[in-house]
């Protein structure tokens, strides 16, 4: 309960300058915008203020920003919307559908070469699977999103997921990693410039040591605790607000356990002469009282550490006990206690005012007193340099003679070695053009023989086709005429069924070595028809084309199509798959192919050593097509195949 209050405490803080100004403002912002491009950024911050406050609305807004964004095509924006979409599901505790939203942030992230997003899609992710209990699976999530956020230039993101990672090891009792993890997340928060995210951190680290009775480390994070209070205000800010400077929540219980910890503690800072954190021990013992409606002890507690902050010279800390002397006298109504206490709290807190005044003035005088001194050394440096200069000159004119000499020999064994240079650098690009000429009449006879190789697939297809499909037809048609009783019993079924399946067969062949589809239709419409088949196998198949297909050169729409029908024959054999993606996207004369199935998958690094032809006949083609072939498979959750080339490139017949 400690830690969900404490972290209600910050997300307030986080948001409160998004509160004071409301959703009324974005509402008002919204209405005003004319372009689309202006109301998508609205749209979406109005979907992620409301996230914690009204999920109906965000996730109204966020449908609205996915769609408007799908029209300007604009990825980024269709990832975030899917992120806030992913999150109120996860928060709403529809795990599933969380899963499958974060899924398709990260293959569109993935596919768009957006690290950061593609970072927050897969920490999302771990953090779902983390809470469904699948921790193996939000290890690997974790993992990947640290690295997604340091390749993607937003490595600060890092701390949330040592956190979590933190969080993973603690729920296995693997305390000393968990412990490493959340000092890393410590380290990546003081690199920047976040307070929130900081004293989010060093709460949970005092937290654990603090649990543990590991009280000098605990002291090390408070005195960390402190420092970034002070930094951030001056002592005037501190004792106004004094809720904000202190670790007070850590103790706000009822539990004597937490008591009798605070008594460790104190008993331990005391032997070791830490009167500052013996101060501390004190006031902590002190706020637990109040907090349990036991004033008197609470007095008598802030008393004890009031004598230990004034035998420390903690000033500060003196002030802010003075101050809950102050209203605890008060409230107790005695009133001379209280006047007492008031007074003592001004006084200090007076003095400490004038100190900080006083040390500032002392600051701005030794500024003053250090730039009057580097003027003199400035005033004094120029005119040496005025005198070195002069003398400089004169060396100079004297050396720019000599030089001068020089140059006009060495320029003229330069130039003669110039034209030598140049000699040999043209016939350097002769011979280069002689190359360049002979890999391409290379490339052109390859063109010719791949060309010969699918003419000739055509003409084994059509003679299977139209010779050899035709004569198994004449003979299942005469042999349909057939009958005698003198035939075994079912030899005539089991002689139609061998003649029907060498049909299909012939069929099958004839198709695989040159589908009429790709002939007939170009590629998309093989593609649709390869579709088809894989649905009649019982698949469920999302099929998705975008761009202009036919635009492709033919060469390459055939070998596309060699590489579609290899990864389906893989999906069709080993993959025992339910579904199928099928994604080919044509922008800007970048295709991108996409096929993936949620199979049982294998692991790549495995595969590598003893790669199947299969896997084989993929990267020869990729590589044949000048494009870059990725296969992403995890064990048991399914392979992801992406592929992309630029459209219209020469072909390397080297790769094949």
């Amino acid at each position: 309960m400690r830690n969900l209050f404490f972290l209600f405490v910050l997300l307030n803080l986080g948001y409160a300058g998004l509160a004071q100004s409301g959703a009324a403002a974005l509402h008002k912002q919204l209405q005003a915008a004319t372009a689309d491009t202006a109301r998508l950024p609205l749209m979406l911050e109005l979907s992620n203020y409301y996230r914690l406050r009204e999920p109906d609305s965000s996730k109204i807004y966020a449908r609205q920003a996915e769609a408007l964004a799908q029209q300007l095509e604009d990825d980024a924006a269709v990832i975030r919307a899917l992120l806030i979409r992913g999150m109120l599901a996860h928060r709403q505790a529809r795990e599933q559908e969380a899963v499958a939203l974060f899924h398709r942030a990260a293959r569109l992230a993935g596919s768009g070469g957006q690290q950061a997003l593609l970072g927050s899609a897969r920490q999302n992710l771990a953090l779902v699977y983390k809470r469904m209990g699948r921790q193996d699976s939000a290890f690997y999530y974790f993992t990947a999103a640290e690295q997604d956020f340091t390749e993607g230039g937003n490595p600060y993101e890092n701390w949330h997921v040592y956190f979590g990672l933190s969080e993973l090891y603690e729920g296995q009792g693997q305390t000393r990693e968990a412990e490493a993890y959340l000092v890393k997340a410590l380290q990546v928060t003081q690199s920047g410039d976040s307070r929130m995210d900081q004293g989010f951190v060093l709460y949970h680290l005092a937290e654990k040591y603090f649990m543990a009775d590991r009280f000098a480390d605990f002291a090390k994070v408070q005195q960390q605790w402190e420092a970034l209070q002070q930094d951030n205000h001056s002592a005037a800010e501190i004792l106004e607000h004094p809720g904000h400077y202190s670790m007070a929540r850590l103790f706000l219980t009822d539990d004597t356990a937490t008591l009798a910890r605070i008594d460790r503690a104190y008993g331990h800072y005391l032997s070791g002469g830490n009167l500052f954190m013996a101060g501390w021990s004190q006031e902590n013992r002190g706020q637990y009282f109040e907090q349990n409606e036991q004033p008197a002890a609470a007095l008598q507690a802030y008393e004890k550490g009031l004598r230990h902050y004034t035998a420390a010279g903690a000033h500060l800390r003196r002030g802010m006990v003075q101050q809950r002397l102050y209203q605890l006298y008060k409230a107790r109504g005695e009133t001379a206690a209280a006047l007492m206490a008031l007074e003592q709290f001004r006084q200090l807190s007076d003095s400490l005012n004038t100190a900080e005044a006083e040390a500032h003035l002392r600051e701005l005088q030794v500024a003053y007193e250090t730039d009057k001194k580097e003027q003199a050394l400035r005033i004094q440096d120029l005119e040496i340099r005025q005198k070195t200069q002069q003398r400089n000159g004169l060396i100079g004119l004297v050396a720019l003679l000599v030089l001068l000499g020089v140059s006009i020999g060495f320029g003229l064994v330069f130039r003669l070695r110039t034209q030598q240079r140049l000699s040999a650098q043209s016939a350097q690009l002769q011979e280069q053009r002689i190359q360049q000429l002979e890999q391409q009449q290379k490339i052109l006879a390859f063109d010719a023989m791949l060309e010969g190789q699918e003419q000739e697939r055509a003409r084994i297809a059509q003679d299977l086709h139209d010779g050899l499909g035709g004569l198994l037809t004449s003979v299942k048609a005469h042999f349909g005429q057939y009958a005698t009783t003198a035939a075994p019993a079912g030899l005539k079924a089991r002689t139609q069924a061998l003649i029907d399946e060498s049909c299909v067969e012939v069929r099958r062949i004839s198709h695989n070595l040159m589908p009429r589809s790709l002939a007939l239709y170009g590629l998309k419409g093989a593609v649709e028809d390869l579709a088809g088949q894989l649905r009649q196998s019982g698949l469920r198949v999302d099929l998705e084309i975008r761009g202009d297909l036919a635009s492709i050169p033919e060469r390459q729409q055939v070998t596309l199509y060699r590489m579609l029908q290899e990864g389906t024959n893989n999906i069709l054999r080993h993959a025992q798959a339910q579904s199928v993606l099928l994604q080919i996207l044509l922008h800007g004369g970048q295709l991108t192919l996409i096929l993936e199935d949620d199979g049982q998958g294998f692991k790549p690094a495995q595969s590598s050593s003893a790669e199947t032809l299969g896997l084989k006949g993929l990267r020869s083609r990729a590589q044949f097509l000048q494009g870059t072939l990725d296969i992403d498979s995890v064990p048991l959750e399914g392979t992801t195949i992406t592929f992309q080339m630029p459209v219209g490139q020469p072909l390397n017949p080297a790769a094949l």
